[in-house]
């Protein structure tokens, strides 16, 4: 992901799979100023399906990680939570940056994924 990082500008949206759904991926993107979005991990707790919003906690710095970059990297981000229902199919968890409802829908999270 860092390396990928490398290539993304601002305003640039990173469509990824489960396994980038991370507080550090979302930290990287606001960095940037690039959104994300990402399935939410089956393998995780499942959100309760009635919040729209979630919040992403800093966790503890990780090795790999300098101390003055960790404490540059903000100690919450709120993100939002999308479902998709389909008949006949499991739903599908989706978080994402895009947090404004009124200028992309739902619907449209999940098209773009």
């Amino acid at each position: 992901m860092r390396t990928l990082a490398r290539s993304l500008t601002p305003g640039d949206l990173l469509v990824c799979d489960a396994i980038f759904e991370t507080y550090w991926t979302f930290a990287m993107l606001e960095g940037i100023g690039c959104d994300g979005i990402f399935e939410i991990n089956g393998s995780r707790s499942r959100p309760e399906k009635r919040r729209a919003y979630l919040t992403l906690h800093r966790p503890s710095q990780p090795e790999w990680m300098n101390a003055e970059t960790y404490e540059s990297c903000p100690k919450q981000i709120r993100v939002r939570q999308v479902i998709s229902r389909r008949r006949g199919y499991q739903d599908t968890f989706f978080i994402t940056s895009l947090t404004d409802q009124r200028s992309v829908s739902a619907k449209e999270i999940v098209a773009l994924y």
